[in-house]
């Protein structure tokens, strides 16, 4: 330290003492005024559930100007770093920064559901000074869901209506099984898929938005269904290519939404109206024209009543008849033709007439009769 007098310039005089010392600065700790985490809420249009998605809003504010990182940890003991949100930024002092986890990991991939811990640390900015502070807090993280779930029964009038939401865009499945069917842990049905399943509704869909899906009631041969409270599950996957555009068959090492969603459809419909309508509808031979060595009648029964076959050539000569005789209401029932007459022996090529007849027996009196084409080349 040196002194001198105030004299004018010419005139200054220096003290003849030299004083040396050394001067404390004690700024003290770093400081966290505020700190909180806060998740997406996204809106819902079928549940009063709430659903907490990324990216997470964290909150805070330092004292003093720092050099601030925001780290997400797992929970264990010692933890592990799972993502870097923001490394060694500069934060001004008394002022509230948000920053933003989007739920993924450093390699850029979605985390697993589960418990982690967002970590904040502030240190001071000069590396000569060594105050440090840490301020931490655990959150639950499930960035794939399938939410917001909501079922419509299917009716004679309507379609079946099954809403939901996902998280994040996703190639999503749903197979529709059998009454009765039930599930194990993994998902997977009993009794198996290649007897139970009934319907399969396979694609990709938006993100954070109501979709709709809808089943006519019929299944994989498109015959309508039968009454009854039909199983089904949704899965979904953010890798397109992990789920088969046909089967819904998960490939290997594919990573799935958290949530896989099993309920049940009502299948409810009141045979109501035109019973004959109904049964044209409903029916019809396949292939047509017709290949191979054998193709079959589909016929829908809208009520319990007898049904019969006959074909005929152009001629009008009957070739073919078929009782099929008394049948339960709102079933499906199918008869092979082998292109062979009453005789067993096989038809030429041309175009019959097959002709359709069913004869209610609950007490409405209905009787129907329809023809349909068929050609065998």
């Amino acid at each position: 330290m040196v002194a001198h007098t105030t004299s004018p310039a010419s005139n200054i005089m220096y003290a003849l003492d030299t004083a040396y010392g050394y001067v404390d600065i004690a700024r003290g700790s770093i400081i966290f005024t505020e700190f909180d985490v806060y998740p997406s809420m996204p809106q819902m249009y079928s549940s009063s559930d709430v659903v907490k998605l990324p990216p997470f809003q964290i909150d805070y504010s330092v004292t003093r100007q720092s050099s601030v990182t925001v780290q997400i940890l797992t929970p264990y003991i010692p933890p592990t770093v799972v993502a870097d949100v923001v490394s060694g930024e500069i934060r001004d002092a008394d002022m509230l920064y948000s920053d933003f986890w989007d739920g993924r990991n450093n390699a850029g991939d979605y985390v697993s559901g589960g418990v982690y811990t967002v970590r904040v640390i502030a240190k001071d900015i000069s590396t000569s000074l060594i105050s440090l502070t840490t301020v931490q807090m655990t959150i639950d993280s499930y960035p794939l869901r399938i939410y917001d779930v909501a079922i419509s029964p299917l009716t004679l009038d309507n379609p079946a209506i099954i809403s939901y939401q996902v998280s994040e865009t996703m190639k999503v499945a749903i197979l529709i099984f059998k009454p009765g069917t039930t599930f194990d842990e993994a998902g997977m049905p009993n009794p198996p898929e290649n007897i139970s399943l009934v319907k399969r509704i396979i694609g990709v869909r938006p993100a954070r938005t109501n979709i709709s899906e809808y089943w006519d009631g019929t299944d994989l041969t498109l015959s309508r269904v039968p009454d009854g409270n039909y199983s089904f599950k949704i899965y979904g996957s953010t890798d397109t290519t992990g789920i088969s555009s046909v089967t819904g068959a998960i490939k290997s090492g594919t990573t799935l939404a958290d949530d896989m969603i099993v309920a049940e459809i009502p299948v409810v419909k009141t045979v109501i109206g035109d019973l004959c309508e109904e049964f044209k509808n409903n029916s019809f031979f396949y292939p047509n024209p017709y290949t191979g060595t054998s193709g079959k009648f589909k016929l829908f029964i809208p009520a319990t009543g007898k049904v019969s076959l006959k074909i005929y050539n152009l001629a009008g000569d009957r070739v073919y008849t078929y009782d099929l005789g008394a049948r339960d209401g709102d079933t499906n029932v199918e008869h092979a033709w082998a292109r062979v007459n009453s005789s067993g022996k096989t038809v030429s090529s041309g175009v019959y007439i097959a002709v359709f007849r069913y004869e209610s027996t609950d007490g409405s009196q209905n009787i129907c009769q329809m023809t349909k084409k068929i050609l065998i080349p």
